[in-house]
């Protein structure tokens, strides 16, 4: 280092610049043994007062304590975008100007220029940048870069309120549930004919069964999943937390999987072993030690198709840009698959179980625990979006496909179901209903209609007023249903119907378990937070 160099430790993270050129620093963090070094650069802004720069600079350094190092740059490239786009304003003819003079500091003449320029062109700039902006007043209020201001100042909606705003996110993205299953079946069509890669169908099934974050996703490994002993057990994943202060980064969520998905996840781990671990340094010349360590360490869902980057490398495989996971991971299934206007991502898998949850009346705690929010104000927004008029606009995106993606409904247990057999046994739906081929008598649900009808019990997954017993196995009719698909195709191109008709029943039933299985947990949850004293 230099004489005319400073050097600032914030936390874990360094900043280094000079003194010539205060505005252009540099952030070197560290992070399980990998040296970052991302570049930050205000000085092209020459419409701004030199003070003010300084300070915003400062405001970077500081949001480095509560921030990721990915989710800091994000924040930083979005208020760039914004002061860039000031400055041109500045810079054009004054018929475009925001303000008149030199910008000493955000007040609110300029909050008043950004409003009169969104009024007249809503796209000049995406909100998000400017919420953004709004986040660091919130955190470090009026002082030397923010002044005279209030957090309505900011115009970050189109008129709109947080939770209007919020509510027509929710709506427009959980559209695209209509799709899961039509998108569910077509990846297993191209799965099938080899026109998809088989991580990024494991990956899509483990999120139609878990709706993880793609955080939580991108950084699993391949110790964390845990295989059910000798004994007995359940397979179980444990999941870091995605979301929160940096001091939960390395919370670790304990989430049951089905039978079938672990199995699926372990044929997964054998493959990236087997196929990708040498490059990551596994070789029969390492002790047994050295090697089940490295095994475990091991990305769940690293690069498959290429080389590996040098920062992959010294990270056990895991991808660490998010954007470039995503590419990897979920662009395919982007591609592949029309889904119309709605753009497939892993926010609207969310948004539609929590729609979902709500519309059948579920309680917010329930929807905190399915989804692993960290509070219930996530959760409630979900439950206010139960009310009718949302309703309403939630069902219209299901009038295509409304028949093949039923509602979520309330979940019932074999207490309520011995209930029901002596008031109201009619409403039963027993393995061997009126017109079903299964055989056995036990109850996995109560029809919300009069009674079961003829084609019970297969058609009940399929039916929006069936309510699905928790506790029963429903293993039997997808066993059943795959029997008859493997059937019908040994018949050729004469059963194709057939086939088409049970492969939509199959990963309908398969969705309802998935669900199942998360409300069962999400139960467990609340029955032992409620047990606590």
């Amino acid at each position: 280092m230099s004489e005319s160099s400073v050097v600032q430790v914030v936390g874990d993270t360094t900043f280094e610049w000079t003194e010539a050129t205060p505005l252009v620093f540099r952030s070197i963090s560290r992070d399980k043994g990998v040296t970052y070094t991302d570049d930050f650069d205000l000085s092209a802004l020459s419409c701004f007062d030199s003070a003010l720069l300084l300070g915003i600079k400062d405001l970077i350094v500081a949001r480095s304590l509560k921030l990721k190092r990915g989710s800091l740059n994000v924040e930083f490239a979005r208020v760039m975008r914004l002061l860039k786009k000031i400055q041109a304003a500045q810079t054009a003819d004054e018929s475009h100007h925001l303000m008149s003079g030199p910008i000493s500091q955000i007040d609110e003449a300029l909050m008043l220029g950004l409003r009169e320029r969104l009024a007249s062109d809503p796209n000049w700039i995406h909100r998000s940048s400017i919420q953004t902006l709004r986040s660091w007043f919130e955190q470090f209020g009026n002082g030397s870069v923010f002044h005279g201001l209030k957090r309505a100042a900011f115009p970050v909606s189109r008129d709109l309120d947080g939770t209007d705003r919020l509510r027509q996110r929710i709506i427009k993205q959980a559209f695209s549930r209509t799709m899961q299953v039509a998108v569910l079946i077509e990846v297993e069509r191209l799965m099938t004919a080899g026109e998809l890669p088989s991580p990024v169908w494991v990956m899509w099934n483990l999120v139609n069964c878990t709706y993880l974050r793609p955080e939580s996703l991108r950084t699993l490994r391949c110790k964390d999943l845990e295989v059910p002993g000798k004994s007995g057990g359940a397979y179980t994943l444990w999941v870091r937390a995605a979301k929160g202060p940096k001091n939960r980064s390395q919370e670790r969520i304990p989430y049951k999987l089905h039978a079938e998905l672990g199995q699926i996840l372990q044929v997964h781990i054998r493959w990236v072993l087997e196929t990708l671990g040498p490059a990551f340094g596994l070789s029969p010349d390492l002790d047994e030690t050295t090697a089940e360590k490295n095994k475990g360490r091991l990305a769940l869902f690293p690069r498959f198709a290429g080389a590996p980057r040098d920062d992959e490398l010294a990270n056990s495989g895991v991808v660490t840009a998010s954007y470039r996971w995503s590419q990897i991971y979920l662009r395919p299934i982007q591609k592949a698959v029309d889904v119309g206007c709605s753009k497939l991502h892993f926010n609207a898998m969310r948004h539609t179980i929590g729609t979902q949850l709500a519309a059948s009346g579920v309680a917010a705690a329930i929807i905190q625990a399915v989804l692993r929010h960290a509070d219930d104000k996530t959760a409630k927004t979900y439950v206010d979006l139960a009310a009718q008029e949302l309703r309403e606009a939630l069902n219209a995106g299901l009038k295509e496909l409304g028949t093949f993606f039923p509602a979520f409904r309330a979940f019932t247990d074999s207490a309520e179901m011995r209930r029901l057999n002596q008031t109201e046994p009619r409403r039963l739906v027993r393995l061997g209903a009126v017109g079903g081929a299964i055989g056995g008598n036990e109850e996995i649900g109560e029809c919300g209609g009069k009674g079961a009808c003829q084609y019970a019990p297969l058609s009940c997954y399929g039916c929006g007023q069936w309510i699905a017993n928790a506790d029963a196995d429903h293993s039997i009719p997808l066993d059943y249903v795959r029997n008859r698909i493997k059937r019908n195709r040994a018949l050729g191109h004469i059963a194709t119907q057939e086939v088409e008709r049970d492969t939509l029943l199959e990963k309908l039933i398969e969705l309802r378990i998935s669900q199942i299985e998360l409300h069962k947990s999400a139960r467990d949850s609340v029955d032992l937070m409620g047990s606590k004293p």
